[in-house]
């Protein structure tokens, strides 16, 4: 008989520490215990090997962090904070104890979080941290499957010509031009016509905030990309909104299998239920795309370039290197969901602080009616917004609605300050972090719009601790649509409407929702028309 205990090496751990484990892994649902001897010796037997693994090759000179449980790390505690949406507050509590570089083994993942901004910009630029890890993690393997398509998770001359295409493609059709504001004005006017409309129903109380922003906001990027605009009221509409809604609110990092891939044979730990729901809302929204970009190609004139999809479907027939149908449809998909969700997140952000800070809306008010008047924005009065642009910049502080940005891999165990990052690790910045540092900050738990207007009224960068769209090669290539679409969009609420906290109401919290970004909870608001 085999004593698998001589291939194990000792575990520096309490008796009762191993004892919790033991009790944890093997206390499985019934209908584990009722499974066939087959499944039963499989799954030990790769547990097993797992064990040995883990523990027969540990890596040295990694940056210091949790000690965590065998086989595990630290899976219960940060899988727990990523399903209940509290993952960056259990990152500060470690970051406290271990520093501004850290890392952590959760199952078979290695991760490493950056909190220095500094460190994150000059990483960043760098060629070899600009790596997705597109087969690491099961769920990205699934989304992308496996291969280099799109913007976000492509590497090499891939992302190369992907990015270059789309920011090409975006200036073309509106970035940087009037062209796009129009098209920003034209949602902005009509979101403040339904929320009149909303208010006007329920006795000046309007919910659900971020859903009718997302309506305008996935208007903008879908004129850009299809060019034109969709009807809030189409029903069809409201379930493709409703699908990228739910998608964001379901955190993919967080499923299991990421941490551990066997489970996703042992039925008892598949995610099941939040996984098969994170797909369906996927490829309904593919679906969606899918028959935008049919169409498109049964409508295509050679010689006349519609919009940002036409482009695309140009190149395609030139038989450009890397314009190949997955790509040109990761890449629309990349770009319709980033541009629907995280800028109608920041927006519903805005109005609860304008509601739950009535002096700065005033302030803001007063900058607005002196520089806009009753018109509306134009580009050339941009920078004289200072207090407007100074709050924009610090609901992006004090939220961070991305929270970390996306993974970073390295191909190669590689040192960085004196630590290695090994080959295949996870490696994130820690954007909210960066965001709140008290040495940096001072009182960053506080929302104070002053912190960045200099002493001559200027508008003050803050360099690398602000750091809201990334930084480096893999920086977010829609930071200027998101940047004039709330200006525009804040410059004409404010103009229309007084914000309220409303009385009996106690909901404007600012805790996040459980999901893939730092989502607002649901909450009321008072919206009142100015005179």
């Amino acid at each position: 008989m085999i004593e698998f205990s001589k291939f194990i090496p000792p575990l520096d751990y309490p008796l009762e520490v191993i004892q919790s484990l033991r009790e944890r892994l093997f206390d499985l649902p019934t209908s584990l215990k009722q499974a066939d001897k087959t499944t039963l010796a499989l799954g030990s037997a790769s547990l097993i090997c797992l064990l040995i693994w883990l523990n027969s090759g540990k890596r040295r000179n990694l940056p210091p962090g949790p000690k965590g449980w065998p086989i595990l790390g630290v899976l219960p505690d940060f899988g727990k904070s990523l399903a209940d949406g509290t993952q960056l507050e259990y990152l500060a509590s470690l970051n406290d104890q271990h520093g501004r570089i850290m890392s952590f083994k959760a199952g078979v993942q290695t991760f490493i979080w950056i909190t220095d901004g500094k460190v994150i910009t000059e990483l960043f630029k760098k060629e070899q941290f600009a790596l997705r890890p597109v087969n690491t993690l099961p769920v990205l393997k699934k989304l992308n499957g496996g291969t280099q398509k799109g913007i976000i998770f492509s590497n090499g001359q891939m992302n190369t010509e992907m990015r270059r295409f789309a920011l090409l493609a975006l200036r073309d059709f509106g970035v940087g031009k009037t062209g796009l504001d129009e098209i920003v004005q034209t949602e902005a006017t009509d979101l403040t016509r339904y929320f009149e409309q909303e208010a006007m129903k329920n006795g000046g109380i309007v919910s659900n905030i971020k859903p009718k922003c997302q309506s305008a906001t996935a208007n903008v990027i879908h004129s850009i990309l299809f060019g034109f605009r969709k009807d809030y009221d189409d029903p069809g509409w409201a379930s493709i909104l409703n699908a990228l809604l739910m998608f964001f609110e379901i955190n993919p990092l967080g499923f299991p299998e990421n941490f551990l891939p066997i489970l996703k044979y042992l039925p008892p730990f598949f995610s099941g239920g939040k996984m098969r729901k994170f797909f369906e809302y996927e490829d309904e929204v593919r679906g969606y795309v899918s028959s935008q970009i049919d169409e498109h190609r049964s409508t295509y004139y050679d010689g006349e370039i519609r919009d940002f999809l036409d482009l695309y479907i140009k190149y395609e027939r030139e038989h450009r290197e890397y314009y190949t149908t997955e790509s040109i449809f990761t890449t629309i998909m990349d770009l319709f969901r980033a541009g629907t969700d995280t800028t109608a997140t920041s927006l519903g952000w805005a109005i609860m602080y304008l509601a739950k800070n009535p002096d700065i809306q005033k302030q803001l008010n007063t900058e607005i009616q002196e520089i806009v008047g009753d018109q509306v924005f134009d580009r050339k009065n941009k920078d004289k917004l200072v207090k407007t642009r100074a709050f924009i910049n610090e609901v992006h502080r004090y939220v961070s609605v991305a929270g970390f940005t996306p993974p970073h891999t390295v191909s190669e165990d590689t040192e960085v300050s004196g630590y290695t990052f090994p080959k295949d690790s996870l490696i994130f910045g820690n954007i909210f972090a960066i965001h709140h540092d008290k040495e940096y900050w001072g009182d960053p738990q506080n929302f104070r719009v002053d912190r960045w207007i200099g002493a001559k009224g200027e508008l003050l960068q803050h360099g690398d601790h602000f750091l809201p769209f990334s930084n480096g090669k893999r920086a977010c290539p829609g930071k200027q649509i998101a940047g004039i679409e709330l200006i525009i969009f804040l410059v004409e609420m404010i103009q229309n409407f007084t914000f309220e906290v409303p009385q009996g109401f106690t909901d404007m919290e600012d805790q996040q929702k459980p999901g893939l970004i730092r989502s607002p909870k649901n909450f009321h608001v008072k919206i009142t028309r100015r005179t």
